[in-house]
């Protein structure tokens, strides 16, 4: 038996487009303080064949697999014709790098559509969601499993181009 897929929350506000569009997930290892922050550690966390459900400006827009992980290297082994130039203050900072294949939503779904589910499943230490229901401000969450269960059967529900993604189903059928 295969070990449980482990499911993630990205809340990248800003930066969904870009990282979206070079099929990466990236965060610095400390902030401007020298501190580091739980939410980009936990890309140190993330293995190949987990999945990140991707959210920005209230919804959901997208689900991910991981490809590969690459930690500890910032921008290192990037060719320069794949270095995201929107990010340019962030190519001397080192970070961790997950590369994951994006899939968006046809239709973003809305946070909303889940604060019951939320409410029901969320933790009360590290969760991407505060008591109310809400995004809390940071970058990258383990998903509970419930709220992964429910974002990924409405996901493959209305979303005609899941259909073909076997990772999903392989696992709502763990």
């Amino acid at each position: 038996m295969s070990a449980p897929t482990n499911v993630f929350f990205a809340a990248q506000g800003a930066t969904y487009e870009i990282e979206r569009a070079g099929g990466f997930l990236w965060a610095p290892q400390k902030n401007k303080g020298g501190e580091p922050m739980f939410y980009w550690e936990n890309l140190t966390h993330v293995e190949a064949g987990n999945i990140i459900l991707h959210y920005a400006r209230g919804n959901f827009r997208a689900i991910s697999e991981v490809h590969a992980q690459l930690t500890d290297n910032g921008w290192q082994g990037w060719s320069e014709e794949n270095m995201p130039k929107e990010l340019p203050d962030h190519q001397d900072v080192a970070g961790w790098i997950v590369k994951c294949e994006y899939t968006e939503f046809v239709k973003p779904m809305p946070l909303e559509d889940f604060t019951d589910v939320i409410l029901k499943f969320r933790s009360d230490k590290h969760s991407g969601f505060d008591k109310n229901g809400n995004v809390n401000k940071g970058y990258l969450y383990h998903l509970e499993d419930g709220i992964a269960d429910a974002v990924i059967r409405k996901a493959l529900g209305n979303q005609p181009n899941l259909s073909e993604l076997d990772y999903l189903v392989e696992y709502l059928n763990r």
